[in-house]
């Protein structure tokens, strides 16, 4: 007996460190199938009330925020899909960049499909002008343009001598040679308008008689010794002001007043106008208030506006039109009937119906 004791003794003593790691993993094992029970015990209970349990506020813990993770599984759930455009087989889609992530979109597209940002919109989708070329890409899209090329604005899709630009602005049909705008639109100045001399002069009073004065005018080459009430060459004499010296004469209905010794020009401005439509014809001298006809339609001249343009009136529809001064580029053209007069050069206008349009936003 005394032998087995010392035997297991002695066994202890060289293999105690084996024994005591033996003892140690199996409490390992015990503490975490207790922990695990704990767990899964807590777990059930969560569960089961369903209620959310949020960290105690002496634990000083940051609530985690899932906006981030909730739309990064949204656009895993809803990749992004390039919207189809109409005519683009085999050609690349315009785009632009956001203005919050800088990726590329789609030049049609206010919300960006990345990250959500959304543009402000400059209006009506009708009247969007994606090229800035002044036609909305609705209208270039319904007649065969390409409401992404900003050229085609001053081309001449008929041939009937008006810009797809000055058609949509008078809403012809650039499809159609016979829809056209007014073609007084294509009318020019060919020169600065200017005002004609008064053949009329003023050149002195006498008084040979006491109480009778006598007025020396000069009509064109003659001299003529006239009083108040005279009347000479289509002029009437109606009235002398001594303290301005000045003679105030009737010719047709209107009264003139002449200054004594001083050579006047007339009220009513004198233009020449030329067409760039018909090349060949003549240019048109019209006198503000004058009649004038383009093609059997009658205009009239009324008058200059302070940008010195020439204002013109159709007589029969009551429209009114601005005429300006030609430019190089069109005088040129006139010369050289092939260097076209279709692209506008830089502060020039393209000439149409008196009326303000809005200006058309790009992003």
């Amino acid at each position: 007996m005394n032998a087995v004791s010392e035997s297991h003794s002695s066994w202890l003593r060289q293999n105690y460190d084996k024994a005591l790691l033996v003892a140690l993993l199996a409490g390992l094992l015990v503490s975490a199938g207790i922990l695990w029970f704990k767990i899964e015990q807590s777990r059930s209970l969560l569960v089961n009330s369903g209620a959310v349990v949020g960290p105690r506020a002496d634990q000083n813990v940051t609530a985690l925020d899932v906006a981030q993770l909730e739309a990064a599984a949204k656009a895993l759930r809803e990749p992004f899909q390039a919207v189809p455009r109409a005519q683009r087989l085999f050609v690349s889609e315009t785009r632009t960049t956001c203005l919050r992530c800088g990726k590329p979109i789609g030049m049609q597209d206010y919300v960006c499909p990345f990250c959500g940002y959304e543009e402000e919109k400059p209006g009506d989708v009708a009247e969007r002008d994606s090229d800035g070329d002044g036609m909305p890409d609705a209208w270039e899209e319904q007649h065969g343009f390409n409401p992404m090329n900003p050229d085609d604005a001053y081309a001449d899709a008929d041939g009937d001598g008006f810009t797809n630009l000055e058609e949509f602005l008078a809403g012809a049909d650039p499809r159609d040679p016979r829809s056209m705008p007014d073609i007084v639109t294509k009318l020019r100045m060919a020169e600065p308008p200017r005002r004609e001399m008064l053949r009329i002069r003023f050149l002195a009073v006498q008084e040979l008689v006491e109480g009778e004065k006598r007025f020396q005018v000069n009509v064109g080459a003659r001299s003529h010794f006239v009083k108040v009430g005279d009347k000479v060459d289509g002029f009437e004499i109606l009235a002398y002001n001594e303290a301005e010296k000045s003679l105030s004469v009737r010719q047709g209905g209107r009264t003139i007043t002449l200054l004594m010794g001083r050579e006047q020009s007339d009220d009513a401005f004198i233009v020449r106008f030329v067409s760039l439509l018909d090349r060949s014809a003549p240019p048109i001298v019209v006198k503000m208030g004058q009649e004038f006809s383009l093609r059997g339609v009658a205009y009239r001249f009324i008058e200059v506006t302070p940008d010195g343009k020439a204002r013109i009136l159709a007589v029969a529809s009551g429209k009114e039109y601005l005429a300006p001064l030609i430019s190089g580029r069109e005088e040129a053209a006139l010369r050289d009937p092939s260097a076209g007069i279709g692209v506008p050069m830089e502060g020039e206008i393209f000439l149409g119906p008196e009326r303000e349009r809005a200006p058309q936003p790009r992003r």
